[in-house]
């Protein structure tokens, strides 16, 4: 329990029909509600997220209920205050007292979502080339404007599909 009320991380548990049983402290600081004002309630229902990612949300809830726990999946979370507040939610069935119920494990991402903003406006607008490759293919990940000018490539497109190698074959390494 001490483990549960002071994660860093917002833990919230349901019902495999969605409702929820508990929530710790750092759930309520997210969401905006005492867990009081949740408890037995469907998180469907609640309008939490938006309608069109209850969908998504409920696919994570049935893969939870056939055993199967969920990798980090981005949503759009309205708290209390109706504010919207980027999130990633990972989830697993448990059981509690041999009952199987669904824990969810929930990160603000507001942070991460500033930075790479920040991140992408620098990329952009860069006046110097930047790209970044995968090894060991070398394939591009990204490029920004800039480098598509050093290359002189027509078509941007041609960075999703090729190797730093394919598209300047003249700083290929001898050997």
């Amino acid at each position: 329990r001490i483990l549960f009320e002071n994660a860093p991380d917002a833990i919230y548990t349901l019902d495999m029909k969605g409702t929820f049983i508990d929530g710790n402290k750092i759930a309520e600081k997210i969401i905006g509600y005492k867990k009081e004002e949740l408890i037995g309630k469907n998180f469907a229902k609640l309008e939490l997220l938006p309608k069109n990612q209850l969908r998504r949300a409920i696919k994570l809830l049935t893969k939870n209920a056939l055993g199967k726990p969920t990798k980090p999946e981005e949503f759009i979370l309205n708290n209390k205050l109706g504010q919207k507040i980027p999130i990633e939610i990972s989830s697993y069935q448990v059981s509690i007292k041999g009952k199987k119920i669904m824990m969810g494990i929930a990160r603000d991402v507001s942070e991460r979502k500033k930075a790479e903003e920040k991140f992408k406006i620098l990329f952009e607008s860069s006046r110097d080339p930047i790209m970044t490759l995968e090894p060991p293919s070398w394939k591009f990940t990204s490029a920004n404007h800039s480098t598509v000018e050093l290359f002189n490539v027509e078509d941007e497109n041609v960075f999703k599909t090729k190797s730093f190698w394919n598209v300047s074959p003249k700083y290929q390494p001898d050997g």
